[in-house]
C-alpha cells in the first residue's frame, strides 16, 4: 500500500509539474496565442494547487510561458465562425431598419406574423 501511495503521488506530482496545457494542447506551443484564456486548462492547472503550492504554481508558469494556457488564434477564429451561422443571416435595407420593417422581415422568414411590439432593442 505504501508503494502504491508513493507511486501515485509521484505520478500526480510529475503530471502537475509538466502542466496540463502543455500535455493536453501541445499544438498551441507553435501557434500564435489569442490571449483569450482557456478556462479548462487554467482550472486543471489550479487543481495542482491541491497537491501543494509548488506543483500548482509550476503548472501555471509552464503553461503561461509556453502560451498553452491561451486559445490559439486559429481556435478562436474557428470558435467564432461556429458561433455565428452566416448562411442563415438575412439582409434588411437601411430604410427598413425600424420595428415595423424588422417585423415584416421576420414574419416573411418565419412564416408567422410578428408584431412590431415584440421587437425589443
Amino acid at each position: 500500500m505504501k508503494r502504491f501511495l508513493s507511486l501515485s503521488l509521484a505520478v500526480i506530482t510529475a503530471f502537475a509539474c509538466c502542466s496540463c496545457g502543455t500535455i493536453l494542447k501541445g499544438e498551441r506551443r507553435d501557434s500564435k496565442p489569442s490571449h483569450q484564456v482557456d478556462v479548462k486548462i487554467f482550472a486543471l492547472d489550479c487543481v495542482g494547487l491541491i497537491f501543494g503550492i509548488v506543483p500548482g504554481v509550476v503548472a501555471l508558469i509552464v503553461d503561461y510561458s509556453n502560451d498553452t494556457i491561451y486559445y490559439s488564434v486559429e481556435e478562436m477564429n474557428a470558435k467564432n465562425k461556429a458561433d455565428v451561422n452566416l448562411s442563415k443571416m438575412k439582409s434588411i435595407h437601411v430604410a427598413d431598419m425600424s420595428r415595423e420593417g424588422i417585423a415584416r422581415a421576420l414574419s416573411a422568414e418565419l412564416g408567422r406574423p410578428i408584431a412590431p411590439e415584440e421587437i425589443v432593442f
